[in-house]
């Protein structure tokens, strides 16, 4: 599967220029906030950082291609919407249970 590239999430803004929101973040700041998260990451576990890396590898391979919806991942989409619209949803102890037995 491939990744989406999407835009900062939005901060606080003056409008001059000074934050690090989407409308005004530079190359500069943006690899700044690059370098800090790298940073955070170095100190997780190994697993961690094998994950992160992972993660990354796939949203530089994606390149800034838009990633196009299967038919088959429309009517997964279309399925969980009705789930969701429907109230079937899932705990928050079965998700957590999830995560736990799968998580890379």
């Amino acid at each position: 599967m491939r990744l989406v590239a999407v835009p900062l999430p939005p901060t606080e803004c003056s409008g001059a220029g000074d934050c690090s929101c989407s409308a005004y973040a530079t190359v500069s700041t943006i690899i700044k906030i690059l370098e800090e998260a790298i940073e955070k990451v170095k100190t997780l576990s190994e697993e961690r950082q094998r994950y992160a890396a992972h993660v990354l590898e796939q949203i530089a391979g994606a390149g800034d291609d838009v990633y196009r919806l299967s038919e088959e991942e429309r009517r997964l989409v279309r399925e969980g919407t009705a789930d969701l619209e429907a109230g079937r949803i899932v705990s928050d102890a079965d998700m957590d249970a999830f995560w736990r037995r799968n998580r890379p």
